[in-house]
């Protein structure tokens, strides 16, 4: 697969400084396109497959313990609330992709130092029709970061 360029020591410290403050930063650019449209074309027919009920779900795509029905009460309908599905995606390429990408390497090791980093869930929450609504900013990990970096959030 294709590598975006690398940043400068800038770039990084600007993006790791913005999310030590807000939680949260966007990493433009980080994968080339042919990589992002290689995930696109892998993830459509699992998403696919999990709307149309053909693949199991996850216990962390259901109520949070499991059991079905799901936290908005459809025992085979949307998992994140009014049309919009969260789906865990197998940590395996093209998703790994994510772990080559010198930017996003050189920001964990900016914010991280020499602690050992784990991806432990690679995941989208996908709003698919009429009556999908957005989700307001909200806690998306219990693991602790070291401080000063808030726990991870999500929209």
């Amino acid at each position: 697969m294709g590598q975006a360029p690398a940043w400068s020591e800038e770039q990084v410290e600007a993006a790791a400084q913005e999310l030590l403050a807000t939680g949260a930063t966007l990493l433009r650019g980080v994968l080339p396109p042919a990589v992002v449209a290689e995930m696109r074309a892998a993830f459509e027919p699992e998403l696919a497959a999990l709307v149309e009920g053909r693949r199991p779900r996850k216990p962390n795509e259901a109520s949070g313990d499991g059991s079905t029905p799901n936290r908005n009460g459809y025992p085979d309908g949307p998992n994140r609330g009014p049309e919009r599905w969260f789906m865990s995606a197998e940590l395996r390429q093209p998703y790994l992709a994510v772990l080559e990408a010198q930017p996003l390497l050189a920001l964990m090791a900016s914010v991280f130092g020499d602690e050992d980093v784990a991806l432990t869930n690679i995941g989208s929450d996908t709003p698919l029709g009429v009556g999908s609504i957005h989700q307001e900013w909200h806690q998306v990990g219990r693991a602790p970061l070291p401080a000063p970096v808030p726990t991870p959030s999500a929209c």
